[in-house]
């Protein structure tokens, strides 16, 4: 089952069947909370790329295991079905383990910086839209970023006149503007100081 749309979604994984969204039932007790900003970008994400992974759902409970995100991205998008994958658990005890697992595991997980720059560049080369990886515009500046890493600048509080320049790719100034901006907004309000973007 796959290259399947609904209703503008290509659906590229394989599933079980097409649920509406209003028969699936989020686990009460999941600990993981999605904030809007992410459920905008993963929103974004599966716009742009398609639907790469079906929401799984148990057979013991009823309710989702894997995907509370991706529901939330799809009620978001305006979808009416999404892709389910059920799956047996022999305990509520294993289901709820599975449950934070896939939240988990995901954290623990170390990038090698030059590798990802690789990548990062062949997406950019290939002309591919560099803001689906969901990374910040920050790390994606640095992992594009044509200089070596230099010297951090530490900034006590309250200190005035210290001058920090920092170098944005253009692709990344370009499509992040604002989001740099805020980070920027962010620091001047700790730290009490004066920013000013050149551009």
């Amino acid at each position: 089952m796959s290259e399947e749309k609904s209703p503008e979604i290509t659906i590229h994984c394989t599933y079980d069947k097409m649920v509406a969204v209003d028969e699936l039932k989020p686990n009460p007790k999941n600990p993981y909370q999605h904030p809007s900003k992410q459920i905008k970008l993963l929103g974004e994400i599966i716009k742009g790329t398609g639907w790469r992974k079906a929401i799984v759902v148990s057979n013991l409970s009823g309710f989702i295991v894997s995907g509370h995100g991706r529901l939330e991205a799809a009620l978001l998008l305006g979808m009416t079905e999404v892709p389910v994958d059920y799956q047996d658990y022999a305990s509520e005890a294993e289901e709820h383990a599975d449950l934070v697992a896939d939240n988990k595991l995901p954290e623990l997980s170390e990038i090698d910086d030059d590798m990802m720059a690789d990548v990062l560049k062949g997406m950019k080369d290939f002309d591919h839209d560099i803001s689906m990886t969901a990374l910040n515009p920050l790390d994606l500046n640095r992992y594009l970023s044509e200089e070596k890493e230099g010297p951090s600048v530490s900034v006590p509080p309250k200190e005035k006149n210290i001058i920090i320049k920092v170098s944005v790719h253009p692709a990344i100034w370009l499509s992040k503007r604002e989001e740099i901006t805020n980070v920027f907004n962010n620091l001047k309000a700790t730290y009490d100081a004066g920013f000013k973007i050149k551009e």
